[in-house]
């Protein structure tokens, strides 16, 4: 049986959650590329460069990559941290929730139908703690040149927030978390990024069950 198809049976008895809206000072630190990618000047310059970068037959990003460099600096990460009301476990789970490319954090706590759809609510009610974000440079974390938010930051950013959960420096919370849960199709992939960068022997790791499915769009 899947992980989520086992909290949806834990779900059905269905635990109330207390919910904090939290902004997260990160430092940022990330070696990542330099984009030459030229100012649209008209809607012809926004078509060719989506089809330049759809493109299956040719590394686009290749094409405009002229160097790396170091990108730092002091952003603020947007982010919903969800409990069981009344939870008083001493070493509780915590899953950090990163959303796919097109969404943002409302993506795992969605008020439609009544919550029907909350996958937060569904996690929750099977007793795990729950930290969902906006990724750097979406919603209402940090914005930046477009250029500049690019995979390695989000991961610096996400590396610092596991950080802080780890080691208790988390804003509003006042204990530390033992085990700590990445998931997501493309936060997956963030978060396995994270694991190899550290916490290699302690993180772990929840890859979507859709991640193999070629079928939906790459988006999610």
């Amino acid at each position: 049986m899947s992980s989520l198809a086992l909290l949806a049976l834990l779900g059905v008895a269905s635990a109330a959650k207390v919910c904090t809206n939290v902004t997260v000072p990160v430092y940022i630190n990330a070696r990542q590329a330099i984009f030459d990618v030229p100012t649209f000047e008209s809607n012809f310059d926004a078509v060719k460069f989506s089809l330049d970068f759809t493109n299956i037959g040719m590394n686009y990003t290749d094409v405009v990559t002229k160097g790396f460099e170091n990108f730092q600096g002091l952003y603020n990460i947007s982010a919903k941290y969800c409990k069981p009301q009344g939870d008083k476990k001493a070493n509780p789970t915590v899953q950090v929730l990163t959303h796919g490319i097109g969404f943002d954090k409302s993506y795992w706590d969605l008020s439609y139908n009544n919550y029907n759809y909350s996958y937060i609510d569904v996690a929750v009610a099977a007793g795990y703690h729950t930290v969902s974000i906006d990724r750097f440079g979406i919603g209402n974390s940090s914005h930046a040149d477009p250029l500049k938010v690019q995979a390695p930051s989000e991961v610096s950013a996400l590396h610092e927030i596991t950080s802080m959960l780890r080691n208790g420096t988390f804003p509003s919370v006042s204990h530390k978390f033992g085990k700590v849960v990445h998931g997501k199709r493309f936060g997956s992939i963030e978060g396995f990024l994270v694991k190899l960068t550290s916490f290699s022997r302690t993180l772990l790791r929840l890859p979507s069950e859709l991640s193999l499915d070629r079928s939906l769009p790459w988006f999610f």
